[in-house]
C-alpha cells in the first residue's frame, strides 16, 4: 500500500524523512508510492504518485465510505473521549474549516 501522509506542510522538519524516504524507494521499484493530502503546496508534489488538493478529514471521509468504513469506529471514539476526560486541561483551538474556505 502507498504511504498516505497529510496535514503538514512538509517543510523541513524531521518528519520529513519518512515522505522522502518513501518517496526514493518508489523511483528506484521498490515501493507503492507517496501519496500526498493537503492544501499546501509542498516540496514532495513531484514525487508524489498521487496528489490531492483537499482538507484531509474530507477526504479521509470520503476514503472511509468508499471503503464502507464507519467513522467514527465506536471503540476510537470511547477512547477518545476517555483520553479527553482524563486530560480537562486540553483544548483544541484550530478553526473548523471547509473545502469552500481553506483559509
Amino acid at each position: 500500500l502507498p504511504t498516505v501522509w497529510g496535514g503538514t506542510s512538509l517543510c523541513g522538519m524531521n518528519a520529513d524523512q519518512v515522505p522522502d524516504a518513501v518517496a526514493r524507494r518508489f523511483r528506484a521499484s521498490s515501493g507503492e508510492g507517496l501519496v500526498i493530502i493537503g492544501l499546501q503546496q509542498s516540496v514532495y508534489d513531484e514525487a508524489a504518485s498521487l496528489r490531492i488538493w483537499g482538507l484531509c478529514d474530507d477526504v479521509m471521509q470520503l476514503v472511509a465510505k468508499e471503503l464502507r468504513c464507519k467513522v467514527p469506529d465506536s471503540k476510537v471514539a470511547k477512547r477518545g473521549a476517555e483520553w479527553e476526560a482524563r486530560h480537562p486541561r486540553l483544548t483544541y483551538n484550530t478553526p473548523q474549516r471547509s473545502s469552500r474556505d481553506p483559509m
